[in-house]
């Protein structure tokens, strides 16, 4: 069948189809036109400006990576450390923290049963490292703010692991186990 006579059968059948598909065909025609004059053109500019800029940033990390010696990046490093010692309270220190859990845990209606917690001497820095681990039920609202207590509080902890259980009916909808390490000057415990 020629496409004359498939058109001309259409049109007999039900004129709106050819109508709809000229339409479609004419707003597609109108689409590409939009976009290969208005929008590509302008998306060309932006991809090569971003790529501009990103190759401004490699040039200046490779710039700054340069300019550090050896002997510079040891000592930042030295100092760095420096910093951290002094931020590293004394190994009697530790019933303080686990009392401001404690604090921190009845601050957001929480309470926790028991701390367990694991020392590792670390004798090459002069530090002891301190696993402590616990369990706090209640509701979401109060596990959350217990947990943006724990990163807010001054205290140098890291968060090694969280994990989230549903709780039993006695104790609450939520069950969070956490893990975080600490870490003391060696001293009298």
């Amino acid at each position: 069948m020629k496409p004359a006579a498939l058109i001309g059968a259409l049109w007999r059948l039900n004129r709106w189809v050819p109508l709809l598909l000229l339409l479609l065909g004419l707003a597609n025609l109108a689409l590409w036109l939009y976009i290969d004059r208005n929008l590509a053109p302008e998306l060309a500019m932006r991809e090569r400006q971003f790529i501009e800029l990103q190759d401004r940033v490699r040039q200046a990390r490779r710039v700054e990576t340069a300019s550090h010696s050896p002997r510079e990046a040891f000592s930042q490093g030295q100092k760095d450390l420096r910093r951290f010692l002094d931020r590293v309270p004394d190994r009697k220190r530790l019933s303080d923290l686990i009392g401001e859990l404690y604090t921190i845990a009845r601050q957001a209606g929480l309470n926790i049963r028991a701390v367990n917690y694991q020392p590792r001497l670390l004798p090459e820095q002069g530090l002891v490292e301190y696993g402590l681990s616990f369990t706090v039920a209640g509701d979401y609202r109060q596990v959350k703010e217990f947990i943006h207590l724990i990163e807010k509080s001054d205290r140098m902890v890291v968060v090694d692991q969280l994990n989230l259980d549903r709780g039993s009916r006695e104790e609450g909808a939520v069950r969070l186990g956490i893990r975080m390490t600490t870490y003391f000057r060696r001293g009298a415990a």
